[in-house]
């Protein structure tokens, strides 16, 4: 099945199952200037609706539904080897609001990750080569950034460091 039959160059889609059954996907498009795009199906319906941008300028995202709304993170590129944590939240009438959360100097993909567990939302992304990062929704705004240490550079010790961000988050 096809949420989208666009000709482009689109990557990384990220899904999310709300309690309701509906389904939220993110992706990017690769194209001179990267674009960020979701699409929805509504439990029990076929189809997906027609896909809306969050941003004219961004890749690798993921998406979370928060109160009914969706939530989108994703990275930019900054200037200087350095690439922005951005989360991009639904507004009521339409649009997106986008907020710079954070600034890594890793020079990859950062790999931020939007999560909503158990009531509370943060986003996390690898802050530089020794170092994940991660900021949380506190009474309408992001935290400032903490960082916890890579003890293990694969994937897998990036795994665990960011389960213990969420162990971390939980248990407060």
């Amino acid at each position: 099945e096809y949420v989208t039959s666009s000709l482009s160059d689109e990557r990384d889609p990220r899904a999310f199952a709300a309690a309701d059954g509906s389904v939220y996907v993110a992706w990017w498009i690769d194209d001179v200037t990267p674009r960020i795009h979701f699409s929805r199906r509504d439990s029990g319906f076929d189809g997906w609706t027609i896909a809306r941008q969050v941003a004219g300028n961004g890749s690798h995202p993921t998406i979370a539904i928060v109160d009914g709304r969706v939530w989108v993170a994703y990275e930019r590129d900054a200037k200087l080897g350095l690439r922005h944590v951005i989360v991009a939240q639904e507004l009521p009438e339409g649009g997106f609001a986008k907020r710079i959360v954070a600034t890594s100097d890793h020079n990859q993909v950062i790999g931020a990750e939007l999560h909503n567990d158990a009531g509370r939302l943060w986003v996390d992304w690898r802050q530089s080569s020794q170092e994940i990062g991660y900021a949380e929704w506190v009474d309408g705004d992001w935290s400032e950034t903490t960082t916890v240490p890579l003890e293990n550079r694969s994937w897998a010790g990036e795994q665990q460091a960011r389960r213990s961000i969420r162990d971390l988050l939980l248990l407060r």
